[in-house]
């Protein structure tokens, strides 16, 4: 592989692959019954169970500063809400198969597609920012994990959902004379804009069209993060931006050393 190409689709792994593949799927869900582990197990099914009567996630359009209607959340918080709903769902159908949480996964996405007004925060100019970037791992991590439970039809409406919602306003964002400035800045918004954008085109690889030219562009994009790295991992946005930006930042480099790029590693 040559520093900066893209890994050839042939051959490309089976889901899930973003994380872990299916051998190591197998031993989370041997370790999860264990002594030391069935307790946070238990926790996350529980959880599950009571996020199946939660009230819908419904998004408010008011602009930064001005109350949201009753009932509403800001499009950034409803993004993290979705994420948190969503994988405690996933993962709680990977380890005990109870269909109703993966139902429930498949319609919080479908919801979020159909229903939401906006996946642009009123704070931000569109047409891709934080709440976009991540809505866009949110949906990667949730086709990946559930992939072989989707029915056709379900993974062609989330990834036509998707793609029109997140990933061509992504590239709309990054291509042309003049790039969103978030594109290249050296903070949060770099990992989280970029880096659910890559996670999301390598869950739909071999599945979307506008994979490989999404991740020809949010690959090298990242690098002004990483570069503006202290020897010790520090930087001036401080503790809580930089709990935000890794996390953005590691799940996507894990996702993309694992499938093979140079740039994860």
């Amino acid at each position: 592989l040559v520093a900066g190409e893209s890994p050839s689709t042939q051959g490309l792994p089976s889901h899930p692959r973003l994380f872990f593949d299916r051998t190591e799927l197998a031993a989370i869900q041997a370790r999860s019954t264990s002594a030391k582990l069935s307790p946070v197990r238990d926790r996350l099914i529980a959880r599950a169970t009571a996020l199946l009567t939660a009230s819908p996630l419904l998004v408010s359009t008011t602009a930064r500063g001005e109350a949201d209607p009753p009932g509403t959340l800001k499009g950034l918080e409803a993004a993290r809400r979705l994420q948190g709903r969503v994988a405690t769902f996933a993962m709680a159908f990977l380890l005990n198969g109870d269909r109703r949480f993966r139902d429930a996964a498949v319609a919080q996405l479908d919801f979020a597609i159909t229903s939401w007004p906006i996946w642009v925060d009123t704070a931000h100019d569109p047409p891709y920012d934080l709440m976009a970037g991540e809505m866009s791992l949110t949906f990667g991590i949730a086709y990946d994990w559930l992939y072989s439970s989707l029915t056709d039809a379900e993974k062609t409406r989330l990834r036509e959902g998707v793609e029109r919602r997140a990933i061509q306003p992504y590239l709309q964002a990054t291509t042309g004379s003049k790039p969103m400035w978030w594109y290249s800045a050296d903070h949060n918004w770099n990992t989280v804009t970029n880096g659910g954008a890559a996670v999301l085109a390598l869950a739909l690889r071999g599945d979307s069209t506008y994979s490989d030219q999404v991740l020809r562009l949010a690959v090298p994009g990242m690098l002004p993060y990483w570069n503006n790295l202290g020897n010790d991992g520090g930087w001036e946005e401080g503790t809580g931006y930089w709990t935000y930006g890794h996390r953005y930042a590691f799940m996507a480099a894990d996702a993309l050393r694992r499938a093979g790029y140079d740039e994860g590693r």
